[in-house]
C-alpha cells in the first residue's frame, strides 16, 4: 500500500482546548518563526547547527516510511514539510552519481540548513550521510549529500577559496557520496 501524497491534513495536530500542538505521532511541538531561527543561527552558528540537526532528525524519523517506498514520495513530503516551516522550496537534483539538495528562497543560513538536511537524510535513510553547503546564487542554496569525511574535506576546500566545482571534481575519486 502506497503512502498518501503530501497534504496539510495530518501534518499538525492542534488542540486549542489544551493549548497544544503536536506532530502526527503525538510528539509535542512548537512553531518558530523562520526569522527567529535565522537570527539565532547567525548569532550562534554552532548551536544553530546542533538545533538544525535535531529538527532534521525528528522529521527524518517521520519520513522513514516515505523513503522506503518511493524517492519521489519522500521528496514531496520533505518539500511539503519544509514549506510548512518556511524553509524555502526544496527539491533534489542528480548530478551524475551525486545527489544535491536544492532550496530556493530560504532566509536561513546554510549552516542551519546543512545540519537540518543532514539530520533528515541520516534519520530517514539510516545511513551516515552529511550535507555540505556548496554556496548560494540568486536565492538558491545547494547541498551535496555525501559521506561525513567527504563533507569535511569539501568544506575545508571551499573555506580555502576553491570553487565548489573544482572541489567536487578533486574529491570525486576519494569518496563515494552516500553509498
Amino acid at each position: 500500500m502506497q503512502e498518501a501524497r503530501f497534504g496539510l491534513e495530518g501534518t499538525l495536530a492542534i488542540d486549542l482546548g489544551k493549548g497544544a500542538l503536536s506532530d502526527p505521532g503525538g510528539v509535542p511541538g512548537w512553531l518558530v518563526p523562520v526569522e527567529v531561527l535565522a537570527k539565532f543561527a547567525l548569532a550562534d552558528e554552532a548551536s544553530a547547527a546542533v538545533l538544525g540537526g535535531l529538527i532534521g532528525a525528528a522529521l527524518g524519523k517521520r519520513l522513514t516510511t516515505c523513503i522506503a517506498l518511493e524517492t519521489d514520495l519522500f521528496v514531496e513530503h520533505l518539500a511539503g514539510e519544509c514549506a510548512l516551516r518556511g524553509y524555502g522550496k526544496v527539491s533534489l537534483e542528480r548530478w551524475g552519481d551525486a545527489l544535491v539538495v536544492r532550496t530556493d528562497g530560504s532566509t536561513l543560513p546554510s549552516s542551519f540548513l546543512a545540519a537540518f538536511f543532514s539530520g533528515v537524510l541520516k534519520a530517514a535513510s539510516q545511513r551516515d550521510v552529511r550535507c555540505a553547503a556548496l554556496g548560494a546564487s540568486d536565492g538558491v542554496l545547494r547541498f551535496l549529500v555525501c559521506a561525513p569525511d567527504v563533507a569535511l574535506r569539501l568544506t575545508e576546500r571551499l573555506a580555502a577559496g576553491e570553487s565548489w566545482r573544482k572541489a567536487i571534481v578533486a574529491l570525486s575519486g576519494s569518496g563515494r557520496g552516500a553509498s
